[in-house]
């Protein structure tokens, strides 16, 4: 089927396009590679808790079952070879990173996507032709959406104020529509931040495992920060954006992320 089913990371994936400076300022990437490296130094912090060392990973009987299962799905089968805690991490980061905030971006799993600033599909010298929403319509897709995905998803830092727009959105006035909040959302100067909770249950009698999927959701909150400073710039038209970058994007902002369940 060709490179394009190629299995790769986002940063593999990146630098094969070689988009140079103007890729390094593409939302995508300027808010989608830190997202994918808060994800792996997480993925690899677990793998680090069970397998001692690369002999450890070659050695896990049911590590090769569920590599050969999730290679016989891959278009071209190449998955890489699961030789070390490094490849391993490498594979399952990338899964996490594609039916997260990937998705989002994809506009194929989220309901958000139907809503102004995270995909815009088209852009109108006249403001009010503006869906503010994901393609090609964003009452259809809104719809296609709750239908299939909104009641199997969870909030990525454990936080259901987050996903239900009642935090995380203070400092992100200037950049949405004033009605954009939910009725029974506090208003943006009121909004708390988004809390790192974790899923403490999923984990429970695994102290170890609750600090780290804590400090993973920490990072996230940490990254959204980031995120926001980066979208006032976009939406300001800040001189370090091309006109066609100076766009709002909150596919990788925790507001709009979700845990899928094809994790």
């Amino acid at each position: 089927m060709g490179p394009f089913f190629k299995f790769q990371t986002p940063i593999e994936l990146k630098a094969k396009r070689n988009l140079g400076e103007f890729g390094d300022k593409m939302p995508l990437y300027e808010d989608g590679i830190p997202f994918y490296n808060v994800i792996r130094d997480y993925v690899g912090g677990f793998v680090d808790l069970h397998y001692p060392d690369d002999n450890a990973v070659l050695a896990d009987v049911h590590l090769r079952a569920f590599y050969t299962d999730l290679n016989d799905h891959l278009v071209n089968h190449n998955l890489p070879f699961l030789t070390s805690k490094a490849a391993l991490s490498d594979v399952l980061a990338t899964y996490i990173y594609y039916v997260t905030g990937y998705h989002t971006h994809a506009g194929t799993a989220h309901t958000e996507a139907a809503t102004q600033g995270v995909a815009p599909s088209s852009f109108y010298a006249d403001p009010s032709k503006d869906q503010h929403g994901a393609p090609p319509d964003a009452a259809a897709w809104s719809f296609f959406t709750y239908v299939g995905t909104a009641s199997l998803t969870l909030p990525i830092t454990g936080d259901t104020k987050s996903t239900e727009w009642k935090s995380g959105f203070k400092d992100k006035e200037s950049y949405f529509w004033l009605d954009s909040l939910p009725a029974d959302a506090p208003p943006f100067e009121e909004q708390e931040d988004v809390e790192a909770i974790g899923y403490p249950e999923a984990f429970e009698g695994h102290a170890d495992e609750q600090a780290l999927n804590k400090a993973f959701a920490q990072n996230l909150i940490n990254l959204q920060g980031k995120i926001i400073e980066r979208n006032i710039k976009r939406h300001n038209g800040d001189s370090c954006y091309t006109p066609a970058q100076s766009r709002v994007y909150n596919c990788f902002d925790i507001n709009f992320v979700e845990s899928g369940v094809a994790i």
